[in-house]
């Protein structure tokens, strides 16, 4: 069995749309009746977490223990969907570590 989608939305920009694509997506999957996750990778702002508060985990990733919460949470459920709403920092770390699993 092929693993669910990983989609990772981020930018350099702030304000640029980044939470409601996630957001878009995440309505799409709920509509359609995916099994679905979300991150949201803001600790300032944790909008799309407090938009979908029973389906997308808030995680700090600067410090090492948020991060390994969200690897830990990546690669453990092979079944959901993920979005991810977080800085374009994160996205080349995430994606090859994907990979790699």
């Amino acid at each position: 069995m092929q693993p669910a989608p990983l989609y990772i939305v981020a930018s350099p920009r702030p304000r640029v749309g980044k939470t409601l694509l996630a957001r878009l997506l995440m309505e799409y999957f709920l509509d359609n009746r995916r099994p679905l996750v979300g991150f949201d990778l803001n600790p300032r702002e944790p909008t799309l977490a407090g938009r979908f508060p029973k389906l997308v985990w808030p995680v700090d990733i600067g410090d090492i223990r948020g991060q390994m919460e969200l690897f830990d949470r990546l690669v453990a459920d092979t079944a959901s969907t993920k979005v991810i709403d977080g800085p374009i920092l994160l996205k080349n770390a995430l994606v090859e570590t994907v990979k790699a699993h």
